[in-house]
């Protein structure tokens, strides 16, 4: 059994797949939310920084469409930093202690007069979209329960889309199916590989 995690930038999607051998699958349930992607991370971070912003320089700078966008921009790369310039461990707890010094640099300057760089640390990553997350994890357990399985019964998780990159998801899923085995795949190209696959077979019969 193979559970398909995929958190793309507009949709989170989640099947439940059965191996039979020979390159042949079964799809066992499916799941999801059409509103809700990473592009519901982006907005998120930008209204914690914009907050965490407020904080210092009081309620003086109103957030509008310009600001933003200027902010998406400058959160999107950050959170992007943050996956790949932080120490992975499968312990929320453990993973923030050892990454307590990392930071990325968010650029107030043309936003407020009074700012310069506000920080974002993994702390503050995980607090912004932690929500979103549980979210999809549950939405995960619910496509689990109705097709009759446990926890315990699935094992293997593959993680599909830009978003499942971020450290907390896999965290997540680790603590909730605390069984869970990610197989070594990207992200960003299994559906690709995926859909090449099922062409090669439609028409030659050798899907890989």
């Amino acid at each position: 059994k193979l559970m398909v995690y995929d958190f793309d930038d507009g949709t989170f999607d989640v099947s439940i797949l059965e191996y039979f051998g020979s390159k042949r699958f079964r799809i066992l349930n499916t799941g999801g939310n059409p509103n809700l992607g990473g592009n519901d991370l982006d907005t998120a971070l930008s209204n914690y920084m914009f907050d965490k912003a407020r904080m210092e320089v009081g309620n003086e700078i109103r957030m509008t469409p310009r600001i933003m966008n200027i902010l998406r921009r400058q959160c999107e790369t950050a959170k992007i930093m943050n996956t790949y310039g932080c120490a992975y461990d499968d312990n929320e707890e453990e993973f923030l202690r050892k990454n307590a010094e990392k930071f990325f640099s968010i650029d107030f300057s043309r936003i407020s007069y009074d700012l310069e760089d506000i920080y974002l640390t993994p702390k503050d990553l995980n607090n912004a979209i932690e929500s979103y997350i549980n979210k999809s994890v549950e939405i995960t357990e619910n496509v689990m329960t109705r097709a009759n399985f446990v926890v315990g019964n699935i094992k293997h998780f593959l993680l599909v889309g830009g978003s499942s990159h971020l450290h907390l998801i896999k965290q997540r899923i680790h603590k909730r199916f605390f069984c869970a085995k990610f197989p070594e795949i990207n992200p960003d190209e299994a559906v690709a590989k995926g859909a090449m696959s099922l062409l090669i077979n439609d028409y030659t019969g050798e899907g890989q």
